[in-house]
């Protein structure tokens, strides 16, 4: 019995559909038809899936979709035939000063380690339908710092500077501007991974000397091994998060060259 339950368990990832939102600083100096950029699912919490509902942004709007390329969005710039679109285009009145969340009809999965180019696009003529901000290349910590949390991280883009989707002119010749950042708000759910003996190596650090706790001590007071599996699989993923560190071992003494002189071959 506890056998099959432990491996039913094992084999469920935990449907919570957790919320989350990283909201980025308002530090937008720019502003045209539309962003680009790459965001990245992180790979430090057990999570089995990570679910992109909308993105929010300000600016002059007006019919604005949203896009998706899986990978980066590096060479697919221009190539509308590579992007799904989670936004239909819907028009918008102008939001300068409150972000406008474009909600997914098509919600964007992704797993731990993956990378997908996004794109948020206004086909207004003008310069103003969505604002951005400049990347530092001098200080790209900043970037880092404030468009990054526990689950995703968003990487520097560039803007694009037609109000034709995917369309490499602009009005000064090329169509994209880089070192541009996204700047609004980016909503998900993210769906958590129950412990088993074959996601142990997805867990933290902390939570594997758990496991190797447990499942000693079930053995000490004659407790079914799966059983003790099963507690684990309940657990969230950072209940041992308070532990403190293990104790760095020393390192070996050196030998002096007297002595290594002195070492027999």
């Amino acid at each position: 019995f506890f056998s099959h339950l432990s491996h039913q368990m094992a084999a469920t990832p935990v449907d919570a559909g957790e919320a989350h939102e990283l909201l980025t600083p308002d530090d937008a100096k720019h502003s045209f038809c539309g962003i680009m950029f790459d965001l990245e699912v992180l790979k430090e919490i057990p999570v089995d899936t990570l679910t992109i509902t909308s993105v929010s942004v300000r600016g002059s709007l007006g019919p604005m979709a949203v896009y998706s390329t899986p990978g980066s969005y590096w060479g697919k710039h221009q190539q509308a035939d590579q992007w799904t679109q989670h936004y239909p285009e819907t028009e918008h009145d102008p939001s300068d000063d409150v972000l406008k969340e474009l909600e997914f009809d098509e919600p964007l999965v992704l797993k731990p380690g993956d990378t997908v180019g996004m794109y948020v696009h206004s086909t207004q003529r003008g310069s103003a339908q969505v604002h951005y901000g400049e990347f530092d290349e001098n200080n790209p910590e900043l970037h880092n710092a404030t468009r990054t949390d526990q689950f995703i991280s968003i990487k520097p883009g560039q803007a694009h500077l037609s109000n034709k989707r995917f369309h490499r002119r602009g009005p000064w010749g090329t169509g994209w501007r880089k070192r541009r950042s996204f700047v609004g708000k980016m909503a998900y759910s993210v769906t958590y991974l129950l412990w088993s003996p074959t996601t142990n190596h997805k867990f933290p650090a902390k939570f594997r000397r758990l496991v190797c706790l447990m499942l000693w001590v079930a053995k000490q007071i004659d407790v079914p091994v799966d059983l003790a599996k099963c507690v684990l699989a309940m657990c969230p993923y950072d209940i041992a998060s308070h532990w403190p560190s293990p104790p760095q071992l020393p390192e070996p003494p050196q030998a002096t060259p007297a002595e290594e002189q002195a070492t027999p071959a």
